[in-house]
């Protein structure tokens, strides 16, 4: 397979922050990107039980954008004319040679391999990038972010795993242990000193786990669905990673003249887990069907998840941790046997 692919996309996108009369402040970001790619993917049987699988895709991204701050005027100053609820701070500051560019070529490569009609093991290796972009929550008092544009991230990833049917063909059992390491890893944070969310890029950070899924056929009528994955994603290196507000407060209590923000300098988030990443998460979803009788036939379900506790965000807060959580989710319906409606309860 060979194929190519073309992008153009323009966004506009416009912040305005209501904060009180005078000190209201914005921003205008006006982006125009381009994606061109190129693409190849093939299968080469080296045996009747052994396949290699290759590909490779050239991608180029080229983001170009005018940035343009404003603040708040809603007290009548200026003349009728030209007062605007917002309007630029200054002509002068808007940046109009905004660009970002990222190429890179990206191989995968997989190899297959029958053990017998019910087992095929593989391996497989790929790297990936995503594009840089521009800031665009704005900074208080119509200032331009800093830093205003962030870095690609790029990863590479590696798969070990088996495809199996068992009991019979009862059993269908899927599972993968996978590795995939990161760098420029892009990520959201607050930034407490200037009350912004900007996108800001951890040196390096890693995934590691397993994952499994299956469905087990257990009779005629119940089948019993599940998956899950135990695992660890944390960063080797973010050096000058942002203080939460109860540590930017207490470091400057410990070091008395320090700056707000100064926390962050001297902060590093190696060995940290990354947010919204729980350790582990268990799936389960069993359905019972049986006959009612007048061509009609009724089914039971249950969708049951647990999963560990996970921080919901970057920067360590204490009040954005979720805990261990469970939830069950339970399903009725009554259909026709030819299926043409159904009838569903859910709860």
């Amino acid at each position: 397979m060979l194929g190519t692919y073309w992008q153009e996309h323009e966004l506009d996108t416009e912040i305005d922050v209501y904060v009180g009369f005078g000190v209201g402040f914005g921003n205008l970001l006006e982006e125009e990107s381009g994606w061109q790619s190129l693409f190849f993917a093939g299968t080469y049987n080296i045996t009747d039980q052994v396949r290699l699988n290759f590909g490779g895709r050239y991608q180029d991204v080229e983001k170009t954008a005018v940035f343009t701050p404003s603040i708040a005027r809603p007290n009548g100053n200026l003349a009728a004319g030209e007062a605007t609820a917002f309007g630029p701070l200054n002509p002068l500051f808007s940046l109009t040679d905004l660009s970002v560019q990222t190429d890179d070529v990206l191989p995968e490569v997989g190899l297959q391999f029958d053990t017998n009609e019910n087992t095929m093991l593989y391996v497989k290796y790929a790297e990936a990038f995503k594009a840089g972009g521009f800031v665009m929550s704005p900074a208080p008092g119509g200032m331009l972010p800093d830093p205003i544009s962030y870095r690609p991230e790029f990863a590479e990833g590696v798969e070990l795993g088996a495809k199996m049917l068992l009991a019979d063909g009862n059993l269908e059992f899927n599972v993968a242990l996978y590795n995939t390491d990161y760098t420029d890893l892009q990520v959201n944070v607050f930034i407490s000193e200037i009350a912004t969310f900007v996108t800001q890029n951890a040196a390096s950070a890693h995934t590691t786990g397993v994952e499994f899924d299956g469905r087990w056929a257990l009779s005629d009528n119940l089948i019993l669905g599940f998956s899950g994955s135990f695992g660890e994603a944390e960063y080797d290196d973010y050096a000058g990673q942002e203080c939460n507000t109860l540590e930017d407060k207490q470091y400057i209590i410990n070091n008395p003249g320090a700056r707000p923000g100064a926390c962050s300098g001297v902060n590093n988030a190696g060995g940290q887990t990354l947010a919204n990443f729980p350790n582990w998460t268990i799936n389960f979803t069993p359905t019972y069907t049986y006959d009612l009788g007048a061509n009609l036939v009724g089914s039971f379900a249950a969708n049951i998840v647990m999963s560990d506790g996970a921080r919901t965000s970057p920067d360590r807060d204490p009040i954005g941790v979720v805990d261990d959580w469970e939830r069950v989710d339970l399903r009725f319906a009554i259909a026709p046997a030819d299926a043409d409606w159904e009838f569903a309860v859910y709860g």
